[in-house]
């Protein structure tokens, strides 16, 4: 326990971040919330990042949330604003409201249900690069939708697609959900 609280707690300060949640991860996420919250306060990340700040926060938790997925709406978001628990949610404007996942999520998809054959495979080269350069990332999937078809939706948990804007402008404003725009 004294190794614990050496790198837990008063002293230290520690950022959660999340990005889809399920039921299970969303359990998880309620368990984290109860045993960080017995060491450290719940403060925004712009409390405990602050650029040019001379001292470091210490003692402080902040929530982030990767990207605004329906499940993070869904399943965290009213929670923490019930609670008080202040949370920083970063949107990629281009696909909030696309009603479609992230081109690598998309990908990943396709590669479970059809998976690469050979490693030489040019699709390997493609995705590895393509986090860098989104453009090849979306001719590829433009071409697994042609050689497969659509995304198999009636197996798929419809709350990893991202959020529209309309779930985003329910937020309400002020001190407890900061929001963060951020070209992830």
């Amino acid at each position: 326990m004294r190794l614990m609280r050496k790198w837990f707690g008063p002293s230290h300060s520690l950022v959660l971040c999340y990005d889809h949640l399920t039921d299970e991860t969303g359990a998880e996420l309620e368990s984290q919330i109860a045993e960080v919250g017995s060491f450290y306060q719940f403060s925004k990340l712009t409390e405990i990042a602050r650029p040019g700040k001379s001292t470091r926060a210490t003692g402080r938790a902040a929530i982030v949330f990767l990207h605004a997925r329906r499940s993070v709406f869904a399943r965290a978001i009213p929670d923490l604003l019930r609670r008080g628990i202040p949370f920083t949610l970063f949107l990629d404007p281009s696909c909030i409201g696309a009603n479609r996942l992230p081109f690598e999520d998309e990908i990943a998809i396709y590669q479970e249900r059809f998976p690469l054959t050979q490693v030489e495979d040019p699709r390997v080269q493609i995705l590895e690069r393509a986090w860098k350069e989104p453009p090849l990332g979306e001719a590829l999937l433009t071409q697994y939708r042609a050689r497969f078809g659509p995304l198999p939706l009636n197996d798929m948990d419809s709350t990893l697609y991202f959020a529209t804007w309309s779930q985003i402008n329910e937020l309400p404003p002020g001190n407890c959900g900061s929001r963060s725009l951020s070209g992830i």
